[in-house]
């Protein structure tokens, strides 16, 4: 399971790293303090997804 956190307009770094470390690791984490950095955000994760393969 990997789990994705993304934090929009936060300024405040004890939340950042709360979310960060809810994240599966750093690499799933990501703050967006603007638009253009949240739609970079979901396409990163959305490019991440495609590569995603599941098994029973």
């Amino acid at each position: 399971m990997v789990i994705y956190a993304i934090t929009f307009q936060l300024s405040s770094s004890s939340a950042q790293n709360l979310y960060r470390s809810c994240a599966t690791s750093p690499a799933h984490y990501f703050n967006s303090p603007n638009n253009s950095s949240l739609q970079s955000a979901f396409g990163a994760i959305g490019k991440d997804l495609t590569n995603l393969r599941l098994a029973s």
